[in-house]
């Protein structure tokens, strides 16, 4: 048995490097995992020609994960090209291969999300308190009314929202999800989701990617399964730039120059908040968390369906 963390990935190797050096920062931590981990890489592709400076960052992404071959057991997977939009595919062929293994846990943390030292840590300890459907690392952003923390011990349950933004799975709970990996969803999202889900309350052409796959799930039957999440996360999206946001800042340079501009960046929420125009209020550098013990975590909100999302 072992744990396995997914790393969906498309040409951003600059981001990747930053993301598995905080991967490997808390593997490296007082805490370790109690079962063997690996990490693999899963780079999409698609048959629609790209620009040559993204072929070339393609390119450059197995070169990022031998860089980190002697620091993790980490592996490396390119898609073949497939004629789907956008990254369903990549997300739900990854977590239908971890539900074939004998994994204990399925993390998923994209390469623009940045995890905290006590990441691993915290799922670990959150997922052996309760029979939480998934846990997640980030903020509970939609729910407004969450109450604001810095308490490394207090964590919200709901039965509401979800997001993909580091999270951890106990492989078995993946069954509901991995039954939708097919074709008919990956060419139709829209229609998919609407006809897969009936009556479901999140808005027909809204949130149809995984992610919205994975909150329709949550919501058709409501207050059957339960999320836990960090009052404090344990993770931050940093994604300046991606399919989402084709016009958000990119570095120029060589990898490594790249990689050191990306860091600074980082670090600096001020010039991350300029390197996009952020409409989602959803990127934010990595906060600090004090230390904790694994007795004192604690539930401090408990949300259920009221009627409307959010």
């Amino acid at each position: 048995m072992r744990d396995i963390v997914l790393i969906p990935c498309y040409a951003r190797p600059d981001y990747l490097w930053v993301c598995l050096e905080h991967i490997e920062r808390s593997l490296r931590s007082n805490y370790r995992p109690a079962l063997p981990l690996e990490v693999w890489v899963i780079q999409d592709r698609h048959e629609k020609p790209i620009t040559p400076y993204l072929e070339a960052e393609r390119l450059e992404t197995p070169k990022v994960v031998a860089a980190f071959a002697d620091k993790m057991n980490i592996r490396f997977t390119e898609r073949q090209p497939h004629p789907y939009w956008g990254n369903p595919l990549n997300f739900l062929e990854a977590y239908k291969e971890a539900y074939a293994t004998d994994a204990r846990y399925v993390y998923l943390i994209e390469d623009d999300v940045l995890v905290a030292p006590d990441f691993f840590r915290w799922h670990e300890c959150v997922q052996a308190r309760g029979d939480y459907f998934v846990t997640v690392g980030w903020r509970c952003i939609r729910n407004k009314s969450v109450l604001p923390s810095n308490d490394p011990t207090a964590y919200i349950e709901t039965t509401v929202d979800y997001s993909s933004i580091g999270v951890c799975w106990r492989r078995e709970n993946l069954a509901a999800i991995v039954r939708h990996a097919r074709p008919e969803y990956y060419k139709d999202l829209t229609g998919y989701t609407h006809q897969n889900f009936p009556n479901n309350p999140i808005p027909r052409n809204q949130w149809t990617e995984q992610a919205g796959l994975i909150m329709r799930e949550l919501l058709q039957n409501k207050d059957s399964r339960t999320v836990a999440w960090p009052s404090l996360p344990r993770c931050a999206h940093v994604g300046a730039y991606g399919y989402h946001r084709p016009q958000g800042q990119r570095f120029p340079g060589s990898l490594k120059e790249r990689v050191v501009a990306l860091r600074q960046a980082f670090l600096d929420a001020g010039k991350l908040a300029r390197m996009v125009h952020d409409p989602f209020k959803d990127i934010e550098p990595l906060p600090v968390v004090p230390d904790w013990k694994p007795e004192d975590l604690r539930v401090v909100q408990s949300l259920k369906w009221c009627g409307r999302i959010g």
